[in-house]
């Protein structure tokens, strides 16, 4: 073999090695026990069920679809099925999209390494990163599941990986632009970070002598983005009604939508009962099994210590901008929901492998020649690792416990046990399950607050549910949030079968309608009815 094969061949092997070690400890943790742990949850049910709908009815969602989110995410996941032979290859039909969620992870990890390597010029604040972000008990409770906003976090990073680096052409910003359209389109926070690649585009195409590249990326970005709101537009969903532009007839609009979820609100951010702080204070601790207090403590002394350096240090701007951005995010006083950690967990990985490489970086440096210049970069490496080997230590039942068991059994116990023209309220994560067999099962949200179903099927009357699907989340929706049809049928219910132990107990109840049966009609009930 020739001197110049060898020299071609060695960086290249030491590639693949590298890439096939990203593979391995990002997909290997993420994807033992992924169908067991965790349970699979309401969301989760939504957006299979949109992917399913999509497909077979060319409607986006199976009820009324009112702009809640964009909807490539669940396009995505519908593309996944077709090719993958269906939503049930893998078993239960959520299973399905978590698949998607561990390729999703896994080529995540790789733009991690390859962001971290194009700012810094190294691999190891990369490996760092994906380490972390792969085995942190919180990443794997979240990025598990079938959720928007992994697959926008993917959308977002690649992204930033095509305008880093030197050497960029038109293709890479164009390429840029609609990835950051993906990652809008998938989940709407995405936003928050327009400005930022648009920073770094700007920067970049001011120094070559083609400024084509700004306004290039500026006009797909728009122009990719402008489909949702022109299809609201063309269904004449665009402005909401009493609008000069939306007419008297109800209907949802995308404008109504984005504004009330625009300006719901958390509380100031240090109120100590703000949705940001009761979040941060679970990420951190309180959430307990899969809590990250290494991951979330340190990740916030290297945000402040990534941004100091980044004023020196132009290369480290992109990962500190973004980490800043979605900090500012999560405490701009909106609502904040327990999964918009989702994509703060790469961005502290990022951050805490970034100042750990600087600092062992800086330690090396203080010994030049010395033959232990590189066991002191490697034992501050090995030291910076050991409060989140501690913590994830403790964290095995990750990978043991079982909390999707006794989900599957209350489905099959339905099909086999319940009447198939009953009425039965349901969580959505038994939708794809239930509805080929029993028709009239019905998303419990939408038996109270779709007309459709509230008024033209239920008749606004509890006493036409027959059984319900009882999770602890719709349990705790039924009495605070004031869904009055699923709290009447669940107050006048008893308890055919339960399931406990997994950390998820599910109820299987039937309503009991004596008190419909023996109900009186008031004077005024009559002598309308007489009329």
């Amino acid at each position: 073999m020739s001197r110049q094969s060898l020299n071609w061949t060695k960086p290249a092997v030491r590639i693949l090695l590298l890439l096939l070690f990203v593979v391995i400890f990002a997909g290997v943790p993420h994807a033992y026990n992924m169908f067991e742990y965790p349970y699979y949850e309401n969301d989760e049910g939504t957006y299979m069920s949109q992917a399913w709908s999509t497909l077979t009815t060319g409607e986006l969602a199976p009820y009324t679809y009112w702009y809640d989110h964009a909807p490539v995410g669940w396009m995505t996941l519908g593309l996944w099925a077709t090719m993958t032979n269906g939503f049930d290859t893998f078993g239960f039909s959520i299973n399905s999209g978590r698949m998607l969620m561990l390729v999703t992870h896994v080529l995540t990890s790789l733009l991690l390494l390859g962001i971290s390597k194009k700012t810094l010029q190294s691999h190891w604040p990369g490996i760092i990163a994906v380490l972390i972000f792969s085995f942190s008990p919180l990443g794997l409770y979240f990025q598990r599941r079938v959720l928007l906003d992994n697959l926008m976090v993917f959308w977002l990073f690649l992204s930033l990986y095509l305008v880093l680096g030197e050497r960029r052409q038109l293709v890479h910003y164009a390429g840029s632009a609609i990835a950051l359209a993906l990652a809008f389109l998938s989940k709407e926070s995405a936003v928050y970070f327009m400005p930022v690649v648009g920073l770094i585009v700007l920067a970049r195409t001011v120094r070559q002598p083609n400024k084509f590249g700004l306004f290039l990326w500026g006009m797909l970005v728009i122009m990719v983005v402008s489909y949702y709101p022109l299809y609201a537009l063309l269904k004449g969903e665009l402005f909401p009604t009493g609008h000069p532009l939306g007419g008297t007839q109800p209907h949802v609009s995308l404008l109504e939508t984005a504004t009330y979820q625009a300006t719901r609100g958390g509380g100031f951010f240090l109120d100590h009962n703000s949705g940001f702080l009761l979040n941060l204070r679970g990420w951190a601790g309180d959430f307990g099994l899969y809590a990250d207090p290494a991951l979330i403590m340190t990740g916030i002394t290297a945000t402040v210590v990534a941004s100091l350096l980044a004023i020196f240090k132009p290369s480290l701007r992109p990962i500190a901008l973004f980490t800043l951005v979605y900090w500012a995010f999560l405490a701009r006083g909106g609502v904040v929901i327990e999964f918009y950690v989702v994509p703060l967990i790469p961005l502290l990985a990022m951050s805490i492998g970034a100042v750990v490489y600087l600092l062992a970086k800086f330690l090396r440096d203080l010994l030049p020649q010395h033959p232990v210049r590189h066991l002191v970069f490697s034992a501050t490496v090995l030291l910076s690792a050991a409060p989140f080997v501690g913590e994830y230590m403790q964290h095995q039942a990750i990978y043991t416990r079982n909390q999707t068991f006794d989900q599957v059994r209350a489905v099959d116990y339905i099909v086999e046990n319940v009447p198939h023209d009953s009425f039965v309220l349901i969580d959505m994560y038994a939708y794809m399950e239930l509805t080929p067999i029993i028709e009239k099962a019905h998303y419990y949200w939408k038996a109270d607050r779709d007309p459709e179903i509230t008024v033209d099927v239920l008749q606004n009357d509890w006493c036409n549910i027959d059984y319900l699907l009882v999770t602890p989340q719709m349990s705790y929706d039924a009495k605070r949030v004031g869904l009055e049809l699923t709290h009447q049928a669940y107050q006048n219910s008893t308890i055919m079968t339960s399931y406990s132990g997994s950390g998820w107990d599910i109820e299987i109840r039937e309503v009991d309608k004596t008190q419909c049966n023996t109900r009186v009609e008031s004077p005024t009930t009559i002598a309308q009815n007489s009329d």
